[in-house]
């Protein structure tokens, strides 16, 4: 089988997972969701048929119940894509806010950092002191400076 054949094969057998496990996450949510408004309903009956005992109890209940919910509710949005696409959309929108340039994120030779100037030695003393014929040769890097004006680096 051809290189091509097995990622076509991994793509498809991914896709198939996650589409299988997104529809268990909502079948787990909806088997949640009935039991947790069950069990809430029949602890409120309870209270209200004048067993005031329980009354913090079916408190707890519901709010233990639907916060589970809620929780499944948001794993299983997460694993159908929702979020990612949300996710995705609002660091594009951050981006082209800012006016940052895209080459210049994907460009792998701008994410070195600067080397040092070798324009520094020791003294006798132990100091550091620039030494006068490297400077002239090469120009020291410097840091990158906030200007105040349009906070912008600079």
């Amino acid at each position: 089988m051809s290189q091509t054949g097995n990622t076509n094969l991994r793509e498809l057998l991914a896709k198939t997972s996650q589409r299988n496990k997104t529809a268990a996450r909502w079948a787990f949510f909806a088997v949640h969701l009935f039991f947790a408004i069950m069990f809430t309903a029949i602890a409120w009956l309870l209270v209200i048929t004048g067993n005031e005992a329980l009354n913090s109890g079916a408190i707890l209940i519901t709010l233990l119940a639907f916060f589970g919910t809620l929780m499944h509710l948001r794993s299983a949005l997460y694993d159908s894509g929702m979020y990612q696409q949300s996710a995705s959309d609002a660091l594009v929108k951050e981006i082209v806010r800012r006016g940052i340039d895209i080459e210049t994120l994907l460009d792998e030779s701008a994410r070195e950092k600067p080397k040092r100037s070798a324009a520094l030695s020791l003294d006798d003393d132990g100091e550091l002191v620039s030494d006068v014929s490297s400077a002239e040769q090469s120009q020291p890097v410097t840091r990158a400076t906030v200007q105040p004006s349009n906070a912008r680096w600079k």
